[in-house]
């Protein structure tokens, strides 16, 4: 009899421990649900958060009509700066974090090429922009005419239009920048060289590029594509006024993205008679303004330092969210 109650005892003891490591999984498994629950809602804040910024800034009269790299899409009271606008946000158990590219605040995709813009016009543009990267003239054309092949709705070749596009396009807007691998001809280091250079947004519309907020890359782009005859203008030429752009804008701290940074004005900075006719054709795709804002967020849930990254892209003018990613990480 006794052995009998022994063994019920070891038999309960063993169900009691088992018992008790499925309740511990459980609970670890609510917190880890929980924690993953107040990372989204802190990242969903912080949208919430972007998109006042915006607003207020579209309604501010001394910053609406311009966006740069350090004042871009939000307005700044005086004497304060980025960091002020864009430091750590909480909320009960849970805070967000914003910047971009190791900075407060937002980034734009109006500093780069839109490959749904394109036409068999402009695509020269592009061309330029893979020759910069390394690529042969002849592979850069044929390439950025494919790129309008399979966006633009007809079936005839933007490079011949005697002749039929080979293969066919898809015929409608690219809705990701990662749609460039499935172009006839692009390899993986070429798009490696042209992704960070290239957007989608809009999906329609007019070629526009702010000067102000644009890589270097995108900007000899442009002037190369403008050089030649009808500006009496050297690549010699386009390249000496991305120069002077690009000195310019760095304000008198030498450095791109501070608050001393001028807006780029063509009258201010020192040009010849052949950069001043090329900045005066590059002027007619400038906008001042970025329509789509790009904004990072970081949301922290403090109890498990799980964590939720996104990356939204908002149109400034309806404030509608037209492109969203996440990811989530836990410590």
């Amino acid at each position: 009899m006794v052995i009998v109650v022994l063994w019920m005892m070891v038999i309960l003891s063993l169900a009691a421990a088992g018992l008790a490591r499925s309740l511990r999984a459980e609970r670890m498994l609510v917190k880890t649900h929980l924690g993953k629950m107040r990372s989204r809602q802190a990242v969903l804040s912080g949208v919430m958060y972007a998109r006042s910024l915006i607003r207020q800034d579209s309604a501010d009269l001394s910053s609406q009509g311009f966006d740069t790299r350090y004042q871009c899409g939000f307005s700044l009271p005086d004497g304060e700066a980025p960091e002020h606008v864009f430091g750590r946000q909480g909320a009960d158990r849970s805070f967000f974090e914003m910047g971009a590219a190791g900075r407060a605040g937002f980034s734009d995709e109006d500093g780069k090429i839109n490959l749904n813009a394109l036409t068999p016009a402009n695509s020269g543009i592009l061309a330029e922009l893979i020759t910069l990267g390394g690529g042969e003239e002849g592979m850069a054309a044929r390439l950025s005419f494919a790129v309008v092949d399979r966006k633009d709705e007809d079936e005839v070749s933007a490079g011949s239009p005697e002749s039929r596009e080979e293969p066919a396009g898809k015929n409608r807007p690219f809705d990701a920048v990662e749609e460039l691998m499935m172009v006839e001809g692009m390899t993986p280091e070429i798009f490696d060289r042209l992704k960070n250079f290239v957007t989608v947004f809009p999906r329609q519309g007019r070629l526009r590029i702010n000067f102000d907020t644009a890589e270097e890359p995108v900007l000899a782009a442009l002037a190369r594509f403008f050089a030649g005859p009808a500006n009496n203008a050297s690549q010699d030429d386009a390249d000496g006024l991305v120069r002077k752009i690009v000195e310019f804008r760095r304000g008198a701290d030498g450095n791109w993205g501070t608050g001393d940074d001028p807006r780029v004005d063509g009258r201010e900075t020192p040009l010849n008679a052949r950069e001043s006719a090329l900045w005066t054709a590059m002027a007619r795709l400038r906008t001042p303004v970025s329509r789509h804002l790009v904004v990072r967020i970081k949301g922290v849930d403090e109890d498990t330092g799980i964590f939720t990254s996104a990356q939204a892209v908002i149109e400034r003018h309806t404030l509608a969210v037209v492109d969203w990613r996440r990811d989530e990480g836990e410590p």
